[in-house]
């Protein structure tokens, strides 16, 4: 037993120490600890403390520190170097040198600054609105320069119709017209219809053109088609017999206020002799006007049938191919029906001039009507070179009396003249018809020309310095006339030049016609040909069976006996007073014959 109690206590004291050990051990776990930690943190500290001391160091050489005024110096005297920053107590700004200037260092959304090779600044408020516009753009509200009222691009795009747009391409390989017509249609469209429609020039420079295989329509007012020149923006149809284009109206007057402005239209094709292929065609219009217009290669490049006020302006019909025969006719600008109050200025009719001559049998016509009512016609600085007629008026169609009146020409050419210059035919019942300057010269061909003729007309003055020039060296020059007149009456020939023509002034009747009371006054003539003299049956001025006619203060000048007679009177010439003329006595073998 006490063996026993012996090993139990010391069991229990064993066990006593044992726990004694332990917990002094973590006692002394914990106390290491609690070092090691200390250890850090002082360690931390240290590193931190270290940190702070090399960054204040560092700071002190660039944060010069808060300042009322922008130094100029650093703290120690020293220039400014690139980097360094002081704080701004008026302005709370951090302010920056950028090496020649403090700079501000404050920026946020409201902050202006210029984008790179833009020549304005703008914040990122305005410019991320900007952006976000984009995507409305063509909505966008925006005012051109002096106007009030902000108008979208699609309102402003809207001003003009670009045939582009309705998918023209231009490439003269492409056929335009669908696309074309449905632009033209777009603004016809609408309660009230009209606008323009464009035509832009080719991009790449080079010549290109517009192809279309079958007429534009045009039937609504207050339409213009546009282009950028007759040069650069052409429309061409290799069609032999196609109207290029019509503008027509189903009752008279009907459309009104149409236009071509600065476009070319015609063919790559000559156009088929004896079917009268037109470029431009007008019917029942009112206010039409053309400017800057050319008609190339058509039969017919101009014509217009019932229209009012139409203006040409700056136009031209040319004709380019070689005739291929006397049905091969050739017009520049045709007024038919009733054509009231039509102006043609500086407009011009022009054949190929290898045409011209003696190996161009076809008719040509530069200006041509036979309306039936010509009223209010007026031509002014035009031009005409087409070797058969200038102009040529003929109011045989007329209905009524007093149909063809106020019809005028204003300081007009007809070049290469070879039958007629100016045809002016049955205008009678107070026509009043004038041509004031300008100039006719004859062609070298064999045939009888005139500068003027004029048959069964009333009431013309030829007047205001025009001249009729003849082909001098030419061997047929007794052919060539200035002025013809054949049954006119009350007309007047003053103040004219005639230059070089076999016969200058020739007024006769027919059988049964009557030429009476016209005026030849103050008109100067010389001729200086270099064919042997004299010169049978060259004159300056006869009269062949005239009544009631005066020739009075003109001029017979030139070369020695160039003239068989200056002033002849033919036939019965009755109650004619010649008086006052100045004749040299050398330029003619009888200064006046009378055998009347």
């Amino acid at each position: 037993m006490s063996c026993c109690t012996s090993n139990n206590n010391e069991s229990i004291s064993i066990l006593n120490k044992t726990r004694e050990a332990a917990v002094c051990a973590q006692t002394n776990c914990a106390s290491a600890e609690e070092s090691a930690e200390a250890a850090a943190l002082s360690a931390y500290a240290a590193a931190v403390s270290a940190g702070q001391a090399a960054a204040s160091a560092a700071l002190s050489g660039i944060y010069l520190g808060p300042k009322a005024t922008a130094p100029t110096t650093d703290n120690e005297g020293n220039p400014l170097q690139e980097g360094m920053q002081y704080f701004n107590t008026t302005d709370s700004v951090l302010y920056i040198w950028n090496g020649t200037a403090w700079q501000s260092s404050a920026f946020n959304e409201f902050t202006n600054f210029t984008a790179t090779g833009s020549l304005s600044s703008e914040n990122l408020v305005n410019r991320f609105e900007d952006i976000d516009k984009v995507k409305d753009f063509p909505s966008y509200n925006f005012l051109a320069t002096g106007t009030t009222a902000p108008r979208n691009l699609q309102e402003r795009f809207a001003d003009v119709t670009n045939v582009r747009d309705f998918g023209a391409v231009g490439d003269g390989v492409t056929d335009d017209t669908a696309a074309i017509q449905a632009a033209i249609n777009y603004v016809q469209s609408g309660n009230w219809p009209g606008g323009v429609v464009f035509f832009p020039a080719p991009a790449s420079g080079a010549f290109t053109y517009y192809k279309i295989s079958s007429p534009l329509l045009v039937t609504k007012s207050h339409i213009t088609l546009l282009g950028e020149g007759t040069e650069g923006t052409s429309i061409l149809t290799s069609s032999p017999t196609n109207t290029l284009i019509n503008i027509i109206g189903s009752t008279f007057n009907e459309v009104d206020h149409c236009g071509i402005e600065k476009l070319s239209f015609g063919r790559t094709v000559a156009p088929t002799a004896g079917i009268d292929s037109i470029g431009i065609y007008l019917e029942n219009t009112v206010w039409a006007k053309l400017i800057d217009v050319k008609s190339l290669n058509s039969s017919t490049c101009f014509k217009q049938f019932d229209c009012t006020a139409s203006s040409y302006q700056h136009c031209t019909a040319f004709r380019d191919y070689d005739a291929s025969g006397a049905t091969d006719k050739f017009y520049g600008f045709v007024l038919t029906g009733r054509s009231y109050s039509t102006r043609f200025t500086e407009c011009a009719a022009l054949a190929k001039p290898s045409d011209i001559g003696v190996s161009y049998g076809a008719e040509s016509y530069g200006f041509y009507t036979d309306s039936e009512e010509i009223r209010d016609l007026f031509f002014r600085a035009c031009w005409s070179d087409c070797s058969w007629y200038g102009y040529y008026i003929n109011g045989q169609n007329v209905v009524g009396p007093n149909r063809v009146w106020n019809v005028h020409f204003l300081n007009c050419t007809s070049d290469t003249v070879r039958v007629n210059g100016w045809r002016i035919l049955n205008c009678t019942n107070k026509s009043q018809i004038s041509i004031i300057g300008g100039w006719a010269n004859s062609s070298s061909d064999s045939t009888a020309s005139a500068g003027i003729y004029a048959n069964n007309v009333e009431n013309l003055a030829v007047t205001g310095g025009f001249q009729f020039t003849g082909l001098n060296g030419y061997i047929n020059f007794v052919d060539h006339i200035g002025f013809h007149g054949i049954d006119i009456k009350t007309c007047a020939i003053n103040g004219n030049t005639f230059v070089d023509l076999g016969q200058g002034i020739l007024l006769s009747k027919s059988l049964g016609g009557v030429t009476d009371s016209v005026l030849v006054a103050n008109n100067s003539f010389w001729s200086n040909w270099i064919t042997p003299t004299p010169q049978n049956s060259a004159y300056a001025i006869q009269l062949d069976n005239a009544s009631n006619c005066i020739v009075n203060g003109n001029v017979v000048n030139g070369g020695i006996n160039k003239y068989d007679s200056a002033i002849k009177l033919l036939g019965t010439s009755e109650n004619c007073l010649i008086a006052n003329n100045l004749i040299n006595p050398g330029c003619s073998t009888s200064l006046i014959l009378n055998t009347s």
